[in-house]
């Protein structure tokens, strides 16, 4: 059973530790080095304090189970999500997008998600939730961007 919740400052290690596994630093936009537990906690406090941003912890079952991300910009909303190494291959991503995409509405911005080349896995999920590719960059590596249509 999927649930959901707001992260706190106290989720600081759970994030870290998802941030930091090394598949997900492969398919990262942002960096693909190690992240250090004072970089990631001043990050989260100021993610905390954005209201731009909504960072929800994913239970399975009653266990934490990954993240999900959904940063509004000028022209869009990024959607971010991450699973456990543990918890893959569960359909939780397939089920966590479309719920928790209802839930924001900002402005009614379209949302946007940003796949790094190869990650075949995240493509497929955000194709099953109603995204499509419109556009691919290289900078600062090679990526799509999803657009829910």
């Amino acid at each position: 059973m999927l649930d959901t919740r707001l992260a706190t400052v106290r989720d600081a290690r759970l994030l870290l530790g998802w941030k930091n596994e090394e598949e997900v630093r492969r398919f990262s936009i942002v960096s693909r080095e190690k992240i250090r537990y004072k970089d990631h906690l001043r990050w989260l406090r100021e993610v905390l304090e954005n209201p731009a941003v909504a960072l929800y912890i994913l239970t399975w079952n009653g266990k934490p189970c990954g993240d999900m991300r959904f940063s509004g910009g000028d022209t869009a909303i990024e959607v971010s999500v991450r699973i456990d190494r543990n918890f893959r291959n569960l359909g939780i991503a397939s089920r966590a997008i479309p719920y928790l995409s209802k839930e924001i509405l900002w402005g009614g911005k379209p949302l946007i998600a940003k796949i790094v080349e190869g990650n075949i896995a995240s493509m497929r999920t955000f194709i099953r939730c109603g995204y499509r590719p419109v556009e691919y960059r290289t900078v600062p590596v090679g990526h799509y961007i999803f657009l829910h249509a």
